[in-house]
């Protein structure tokens, strides 16, 4: 499978290389979950029974909380509940993503659905839009580690206007 937008395709038992050492095995593409379970117990009853397809959940909190663990995680689960997923990472690259889901996939399972993480970071949401639509797939969730390290439409507006503007780009996705 050809790379696209220099991004790590990975689903099924595409953990490991193909033959030719740098194509990743073809995943299944299949319809989107409307509910994606969280595996938080408590988060899902509030929730609903999890996330749902085309909401934006914005998870804040200071340095080290774990907010990106929980990104990641929750991707992971997504892909494993046949929801195609797309990861935008803007502080780790693609082979250490690799690495950690590799040890979700020993202890967890393997996604049946399409899980792609995009490291070349674009920076903008405008930049997110044009990755997604190029790949000609039906996301079900759109994962972006983190807001903070987004292009603000206006730079010189106020912080608060600034994530206040990428949050509601982000709703239109």
């Amino acid at each position: 499978i050809r790379k696209l937008c220099d991004s790590t395709l990975i689903g099924l038992s595409a953990l490991a290389p193909a033959a030719d050492g740098d194509a990743w095995d073809a995943p299944v593409i299949l319809e989107p979950a409307q509910v994606i379970p969280t595996g938080l117990t408590d988060l899902d009853a509030t929730l609903g029974g999890g996330l749902k397809t085309g909401r934006l959940y914005v998870v804040a909190g200071r340095p080290g909380m774990g907010k990106s663990l929980l990104a990641r995680n929750w991707a992971w689960r997504a892909a494993c509940h046949v929801t195609p997923t797309a990861f935008f990472t803007l502080e780790l690259g693609s082979s250490d993503i690799r690495t950690l889901w590799q040890t979700h996939q020993a202890h967890r399972g393997t996604p049946t659905a399409v899980l792609r993480v995009f490291d070349q970071a674009p920076l903008s949401v405008e930049a997110i839009r044009q990755s997604l639509l190029s790949t000609g797939h039906p996301w079900g969730l759109v994962v972006v580690d983190y807001l903070q390290l987004l292009r603000p439409v206006n730079p010189k507006d106020p912080r608060e206007r600034q994530v206040a503007e990428l949050s509601r780009s982000l709703k239109l996705l």
